[in-house]
């Protein structure tokens, strides 16, 4: 089966095409990489673009012949949406419009539409206003049009993938977990948090924290469950929870997140909860294991902050350390070179990791930095890199 992941290559995208690719699925990515990378999805068929432009849906639908389509392309940051209210509309709105167009002129019937806790959780906000304006739009259309759609709104989406080596990476960074992280590696400082002055048990915000290898998982059973005769038209035109029933508050998180770091530090500052936030914002799993056959299976909360962890402590760079030219060797070697200088490194252990680079490189492996090859060998720290990294970025600057 084809399937085209628009947004794709964002955090929630790029997991269900993980997903889709360990099914044995074919992938199209289609993504406009504001907020994705490109990295996150490597070795799928990728077409950049904007669902704000029908000229460039309608070439992808002429070019490519889908089974079904995965809507991710929308907005699903609150703040993104409040600072850019015009654009986060137009982006939710009217390009999920142009999407549900382009396919009922291709005549593709299934769209799993990814939506947002906030359509019921908070729906006086501009996230929720516009993820309810596009699901009533789509009900409106599916009325005419040979299109069964179905809804997953999606609650806290955090963790990664357990592999390590795709997750979270937004810039900039509004979501609690990764920005603990970070704090931790010592990058974006202090975290500051809503831990004061909500109607819960410890006074902070309580969140349904789902992993996002669950959520990914949900979107594929819906794309099955539409295929069927039965079951999909007991799901066509349906708004789902993708939730645990479970709520974690901001503090439970903050101090968990300090027990997986180890010895580092994590800073924060507390603040008094700001009018209008949900004190308590959880889901209602059940619909969805009735209607998808669908159970978390990574969404206890140690398997999310683990994952995490391995991921940022890993990429401390985000995607930006997963890929580089292996043919361009004076960066590796600057980079050596500064790890020598700071004594973290021998020049031993640098030809050694400049070996396993070239060695991955011509089996066919993934490139990767040699920083992270020096990790992965115990040659460095996490902190170690974060360090090296930051003196040769001035040394580049310079």
């Amino acid at each position: 089966m084809r399937i085209l992941v628009a947004g794709g290559a964002g955090y929630v995208g790029s997991h269900v095409v993980r997903e889709c690719r360990r099914v044995g699925h074919e992938v199209v990515v289609f993504d406009n990489y504001s907020t994705g990378h490109a990295d996150a999805v490597d070795g799928v068929e990728q077409v950049s673009g904007d669902i704000r432009e029908p000229k460039a849906l309608r070439a992808l639908f002429e070019n490519f012949r889908f089974s079904a389509v995965i809507h991710l392309a929308s907005s699903h940051s609150a703040h993104e949406t409040r600072d850019r209210t015009a654009a986060s509309m137009q982006t939710i709105v009217g390009g999920t419009l142009n999407l549900a167009r382009a396919m009922t002129d291709a005549a593709v019937e299934r769209l799993v539409y990814g939506s947002s806790a906030a359509v019921t959780a908070n729906p006086s906000s501009d996230l929720g206003f516009a993820h309810r304006s596009a699901e009533e739009l789509l009900s409106r259309l599916a009325q005419s049009h040979a299109l069964r759609f179905v809804a997953l709104r999606m609650f806290a989406v955090a963790g990664a993938d357990l592999a390590g080596d795709i997750g979270e990476d937004h810039r900039p960074e509004s979501h609690l977990v990764p920005r603990l992280f970070r704090s931790a590696l010592g990058l974006g400082g202090p975290v500051t948090f809503r831990g004061d002055g909500f109607d819960t048990p410890d006074r902070s915000a309580v969140r349904d924290y789902v992993h996002v290898t669950d959520v990914a998982r949900a979107h594929l059973l819906a794309i099955d469950a539409l295929e069927s005769t039965r079951s999909g038209a007991e799901l066509a035109g349906r708004a789902i929870d993708v939730a645990t029933g479970l709520g974690l508050s901001e503090r439970e998180i903050v101090a968990e997140s300090r027990g997986v770091v180890d010895d580092l530090e994590i800073q924060t500052t507390m603040l008094t909860a700001e009018p209008g936030t949900p004190a308590s914002v959880i889901g209602d799993p059940d619909p969805a294991q009735d209607l998808l056959g669908w159970e978390p299976q990574f969404s206890d909360r140690e398997t999310i902050l683990r994952t995490a962890w391995a991921w940022h402590r890993r990429h401390p760079s985000g995607f930006t350390l997963v890929r580089t030219d292996p043919a361009d060797s004076d960066k590796a070697q600057r980079f050596g070179a500064v790890a020598v200088r700071l004594g973290f490194a021998t020049e031993s252990d640098v030809q050694r990791a400049l070996d396993r680079q070239m060695r991955e490189s011509q089996e066919g492996g993934e490139h990767k930095l040699i920083g992270l090859h020096m990790l992965e060998l115990g040659i460095l720290s996490t902190s170690q890199l974060i360090s090296i990294l930051r003196s040769y970025e001035e040394s580049t600057e310079a």
